[in-house]
């Protein structure tokens, strides 16, 4: 029986223009709206066309202290365009990676605790098209 091969995402790295962003997790939502076609010539079935295309991604990690993302660059405050957003699986030297040439910063939420490190976690969302992973990263 043929096994896949899980990857571990250890070595993943987030890039904001040449800016490193120190995540510890990132989400990509691919999604499509559809508009609903149903027509009486559908036999009683349901039927839609492929509308939108947009990403929303979701990044958590910790606030540099010493190069300030609020600062530009990166410049990650809500209702920025950011530009060049990559999300590396396996780190910068991969070949495989989500691109998205342009976001837009949904929100950025910025919090901290006396016991652990400052947080800051980015919602975005895909400006113009974007391309998913392509290759093999094993």
């Amino acid at each position: 029986m043929a096994a896949g091969v899980p990857m571990a995402a250890k070595f993943d790295q987030v890039r904001i223009g040449v800016t490193a962003y120190y995540a510890q997790e990132w989400e990509v939502t691919d999604e499509t709206n559809f508009d609903d076609t149903t027509n009486f010539e559908g036999s009683g079935f349901g039927e839609q066309v492929a509308c939108i295309k947009r990403a929303r991604i979701r990044i958590n990690g910790w606030w540099d202290a010493g190069a300030n993302p609020f600062d530009n660059p990166p410049n990650i405050k809500s209702g920025n365009r950011l530009a060049t957003v990559k999300l590396y699986l396996g780190g910068v030297n991969s070949s495989v990676f989500w691109s998205f040439p342009f976001v837009d910063v949904v929100s950025s939420v910025h919090g901290g605790r006396v016991d652990q490190k400052i947080n800051l976690t980015l919602e975005l969302m895909s400006f113009g098209p974007f391309t998913a992973p392509t290759g093999n990263a094993a």
